[in-house]
């Protein structure tokens, strides 16, 4: 089951939990930001989700250091040398090695675990089915069937025409459209028919750029909050059934302003502040508000690629934060590569 319901399902234990974290998980599902299990095992996630850099910074701890060799020694194994290359070989560590640490965390959260297409394709339609397909037959290989995966792409025009063949019949893959700064890029994803959109509150640069940290202002006057607050609006009034899965945050100020949302993947270390502050909050959104706010007329992207990049050409934002992600999750796809091929 891809929603396991409305709100995390909780403990006896957890009911009586008075904590900033278990009154989130009263309004949105909390995912975790991570492929390390022992978050899962202390904050009870619903879903887990991954990127490069999460990768590399889990495989850094040294009780995950395991699956870098397993994975190597897996593509050694399994390297045909009449039709592969290096650098094919080495790919492969690295999707083996990813998606071994998702089958291990999918043991101890009930929903989703997600693993991210390698983003030097990210403007390649064929490229990024062909790997979310083959990243996919791991997972089966490992037990892990594809109703439990999310294959996280980027939201380029390639890349929600890409989903839009994988979401389809005979793959049924579900997609997970992220890097997603701009509305037409939440319209087009829904029409592809992705299951999980995951909409960035920070742009990646307030995560790892130093000169652009000092500018960064959390909730509630961060400037991208009124994005996802309209894409929310939008996909409840329309009843688009594409779950919006906050990401990118920074400030557990945040958390209480997206509080309402399908669902947010944290941090472990804001799941652990969250979990040492008491008390409740009010959420910022509901779907009877969205309903009820000034309405936002229904568009349509998915078969008009010229519209789709002169509105994210318009959308100098949207589309100068979706380069920057691109660019950094590149470089984090290239150094997880090398960290394999040694």
């Amino acid at each position: 089951k891809l929603f396991i319901s409305s709100t995390n399902k909780m403990e006896d234990k957890e009911k009586q939990d008075d904590s900033r974290l278990a009154a989130l998980k009263k309004y949105s599902q909390v995912w975790a930001d991570t492929m390390d299990i022992s978050t899962s095992i202390q904050y009870k996630p619903i879903g887990a989700t991954s990127n490069p850099f999460i990768v590399l910074a889990n495989l850094n701890e040294e009780h995950n250091k395991h699956f870098i060799k397993e994975a190597a020694e897996w593509a050694k194994q399994t390297h045909n040398p009449d039709h592969d290359t290096q650098d094919r070989m080495i790919q492969r560590a690295v999707m083996k090695c990813m998606v071994s640490m998702g089958v291990a965390m999918s043991q101890h959260i009930p929903g989703l675990v997600n693993t991210q297409v390698d983003c030097r394709y990210a403007y390649d339609k064929q490229k990024i089915i062909e790997q979310a397909m083959e990243i996919i037959e791991i997972y089966e290989q490992e037990g892990v069937m594809r109703n439990r995966v999310g294959i996280k792409i980027p939201a380029t025009w390639e890349g929600i025409q890409a989903c839009r063949v994988l979401s389809s019949s005979p793959h049924h893959i579900l997609c997970n459209m992220t890097t997603m700064f701009g509305l037409p890029q939440a319209i087009a994803a829904a029409e592809a028919g992705a299951a999980i959109i995951s909409p960035y509150l920070n742009r990646i640069a307030a995560h790892f750029d130093n000169k652009y940290n000092p500018k960064y202002l959390p909730a509630p006057n961060n400037p991208d909050l009124p994005f996802v607050m309209k894409l929310y609006t939008y996909y409840k009034q329309h009843d688009i059934k594409t779950i919006l899965l906050g990401a990118s945050i920074k400030h557990t100020s945040e958390l209480e302003l997206l509080a309402g949302l399908d669902a947010i993947t944290i941090f472990p270390t804001h799941l652990h502040a969250m979990a040492e502050v008491k008390g409740d909050f009010t959420p910022q959104m509901s779907v009877e508000d969205a309903k009820h706010s000034p309405p936002l007329p229904l568009d349509s992207f998915i078969d008009d690629e010229d519209k789709f990049r002169k509105a994210m050409k318009e959308d100098t934002r949207s589309s100068e934060y979706l380069k920057e992600a691109i660019d950094a999750f590149v470089e984090y796809d290239i150094q997880l590569s090398l960290l394999l091929s040694s």
